[in-house]
């Protein structure tokens, strides 16, 4: 059995078989999509403070949130307390004794989400570490995962 399409000849089986590979190529495509997890933008914010790029850390964080109360300390705004605070953390890592990298293999990774909240805890897996977690609470913000609060439990 032949079907003519146009002028060609074309033998029933092979027609068959190439819808079927069609068929199959559009249902397997790779389907790359953009994850913005609380987590991956904790990696983000620690990221951009790490490298000082103040500007797109800002994504990340609501600075007066979570700064403003070490803010009034020290009588400043949050957002030069915390520029201050992570500069001054980024000279420390100059030195072999400090880091300012989280080595996130060192942590057992919890993530948490509600809704339009979450809270993403990187839990110590080492007992003799100084800070036995860090708990970064979020807010879904324009469909972007945006830090309103960090602790760190000694």
């Amino acid at each position: 059995m032949e079907n003519k399409i146009g002028q060609i000849k074309i033998p029933a089986r092979v027609l068959i078989s190439f819808l079927i590979i069609c068929i199959m190529n559009t249902g397997c495509k790779n389907k790359n999509e953009i994850i913005n997890s609380p987590l991956s933008s904790v990696i983000k914010l620690e990221t951009a403070e790490e490298l000082g790029e103040f500007e797109v850390a800002k994504k990340f964080i609501n600075i007066d949130r979570v700064y403003s109360s070490f803010a009034k300390e020290k009588l400043t705004t949050p957002e030069n307390y915390w520029r201050e605070y992570i500069n001054g953390i980024n000279a420390l890592a100059e030195d072999p004794k400090f880091t300012n990298k989280i080595k996130y293999y060192d942590y057992d990774i919890i993530e948490i989400v509600k809704g339009k909240s979450a809270c993403v805890i990187l839990k110590g897996k080492q007992k003799n570490i100084h800070i036995k977690e860090i708990i970064y609470s979020l807010e879904k913000i324009k469909n972007n995962w945006v830090v309103q609060k960090i602790e760190y439990k000694h």
